[in-house]
Formats: structure tokens, C-alpha cells, sequence
């Protein structure tokens, strides 16, 4: 901020930095404790990495919980106030990006469509079950390109906009699980979902996807990046399971 100043007996000219209404980031503090740890330690031998470490944490690491000068308390779980379902009102909803939920929304979105009037038939529905699952936004014009199918009639406008499952998209990329990822159980795609909601350590996040998984360093740097939804639908998953059934 110092660097906004005009210059000592020299008037201020306006120009398009802003000089009030600004506020001091967390990061500006930490930069600036490092830099004086650095320029003091050339005169002070005791200030050693170690002491700085356990003091303002490491230069090298983001986590808002380093160091005990900067340390950041997580916020306090919001759980409590998630709705309860709209069939059973002692039960709290379960989670939109849960790949029960995710499943549902595909498969209720595919018994909309209608073709020549009648409804799709299995195979069909498989095709644009996998091609839902492995887009984040597509037109219908796509839909029709994948299955093959151009002559019939359909419900759906060419144009019509679809979003897609994109917590799905990315984990069956092929830096991840790629297609062995829908090889996987409901039991076995709801555990990996739990550790990307559940996991604030991005760090504790890639040793685990190494370890329970198999997942190489790279891959594990990549789920750690995906983002999980926490808004929530309105039944909970013990209901999603019965609805699944159908």
C-alpha cells in the first residue's frame, strides 16, 4: 500500500488504482512474516526452519491450519441444518452429487423421452444412461449422434440444453478411474464419493487415493482437484435405493 503513496512534497494525481476502500489479505500477512523471518534470521542463528515452521508454517504449504501464529479453526459443521425428507421426516436428505442421487437424475431424465411416441427401449437407455454420465453439458443433437438414431421423432428439440453428471465426468476421465469406473459397485463408487466429501486435507485426500485405490501420483493429484456438491435433494438415500430399484 505504501507503494500507492505520490512521492514525498510531490501532489497526488488521480489514476485508476484505487487508493481507499482496500483491505489487508491473510496471504499479505503471511508473505510478510516470511519475509521478515528470512531477513531477520541472518542475524538471529536461533530462528531455524524448525521454530519457523511450528511458528508461521512453512513458505511451501497453503493449509490454512499452519503454523500456530496463522492457524485457521475449521468452521463448525453446518450439518444440523440440512432438511429433513420429504417422506420421512425423521431422516435427514442425503447429498445431490451422491452417485445414487446422480443415477436418479439420469434415469428420470431418460424416461422423459419419447421416441415416435413410445419409450426408449433398453439398450437405449443404457446408451444415453453412460453418455449422461460421461458429459457435464450436451445437446439432445448429440444424444441422437450416439445412439445412432436420426430419422425418428423425437420429444426433445435438437437445441434443448442437458447438464449432465459432472462429478461422474470427471472422476471417469482417464486421468482417474477412466471407463473402470463405472465397472465399479454402487458400494464401491459411494466409498470414494465419502472420502471427496468428507476429506478437508488435500495431502491426507492423495495418500488415501494411493493406498485404498491404486491411484498413481498423478491421478491421485487429480481427485484431489474434484469438486463435490454438498446442496442436498429432498428424500434420503435409504428412499433414492427403493426409487433405484424401479
Amino acid at each position: 500500500f505504501h507503494s500507492l503513496l505520490p512521492p514525498e512534497n510531490v501532489s497526488y494525481k488521480r489514476t485508476d488504482t484505487r487508493i481507499r476502500n482496500r483491505f489487508v489479505s491473510r496471504d499479505m500477512y503471511i508473505k510478510e512474516a516470511h519475509q521478515l523471518w528470512d531477513h531477520q534470521s541472518t542475524f538471529y542463528p536461533m530462528l531455524t526452519d524448525e521454530i519457523r515452521d511450528k511458528l508461521i508454517g512453512s513458505p511451501s504449504d497453503n493449509s490454512v491450519t499452519k503454523g500456530a501464529v496463522f492457524y485457521q479453526k475449521p468452521l463448525r459443521s453446518q450439518k444440523y441444518k440440512v432438511g429433513k425428507c420429504s417422506f420421512e421426516s425423521n431422516k435427514s436428505r442425503c447429498s445431490i452429487s451422491s452417485p445414487i442421487y446422480q443415477d436418479l437424475l439420469a434415469f428420470k431424465w431418460i424416461n422423459t423421452i419419447k421416441k415416435d411416441g413410445r419409450s426408449l427401449s433398453q439398450e437405449e437407455r443404457d446408451k444415453i444412461h453412460f453418455f449422461f454420465m460421461r458429459n457435464v453439458k450436451f445437446n439432445f443433437r448429440e444424444i441422437k449422434e450416439f445412439i445412432n438414431v436420426k430419422s425418428a421423432q423425437f420429444n426433445k428439440k435438437n437445441e434443448d440444453i442437458i447438464y449432465g453428471s459432472k462429478l461422474n465426468c470427471q472422476l471417469s476421465d482417464e486421468s482417474i478411474f477412466g471407463l473402470d469406473w463405472f465397472a465399479m459397485t454402487l458400494t464401491e463408487r459411494e466409498d470414494v464419493w465419502h472420502a471427496l466429501y468428507f476429506f478437508n486435507n488435500r495431502e491426507l485426500l492423495e495418500n488415501h487415493a494411493r493406498q485404498k485405490w491404486g491411484l498413481g501420483d498423478y491421478a491421485s493429484q487429480k481427485i484431489a482437484e474434484v469438486l463435490v456438491d454438498k446442496g442436498t435433494p429432498q428424500s434420503v438415500r435409504k428412499l433414492l435405493k427403493i426409487f433405484y430399484i424401479f
